[in-house]
């Protein structure tokens, strides 16, 4: 395994918090040029589960919490949205290192940094060396 794959697999770690959020460790990702929209929160009932049309949708918030945008994970190619407060202003084809907690939706191929986030950009040419 080279060195560089070491390094890759060590940034990839994650771990669980609590029940359905993961703690999401030094993700290497990639910016691709998706576009960057604002982001609706899901409403929530009073016991904390996510509140549902008629159709079992998920209802949307009509206050902004802030703004998503997708990144590709290293290594998986996983598709990685990252909610910040802010409007981010990544640049194409720029690495970065995210951390914070959300949601691993696996079968969606999915990861989802909705809270504690910190995105890092990370020289590519330096990792490793």
């Amino acid at each position: 395994m080279s060195q560089e794959t070491e390094i890759i697999k060590r940034l990839m770690q994650s771990k669980k918090v609590g029940r359905t959020k993961t703690k999401f460790e030094n993700i290497l990702v990639a910016y691709l040029g998706a576009p960057i929209k604002e982001h609706y929160p899901n409403e929530k009932n009073p016991d904390g589960s996510t509140k549902k049309d008629s159709k079992g949708n998920s209802i949307k918030s009509e206050k902004s919490d802030g703004f998503s945008c997708y990144y590709s994970e290293y290594g998986t190619s996983r598709k990685v949205m990252i909610v910040t407060p802010e409007k981010p202003n990544p640049e194409l084809g720029n690495s970065y290192i995210a951390n914070g907690s959300g949601y691993d939706l696996r079968s969606s191929n999915l990861a989802i940094l909705d809270s504690e986030v910190n995105l890092s950009r990370v020289d590519m040419g330096k990792v490793g060396a």
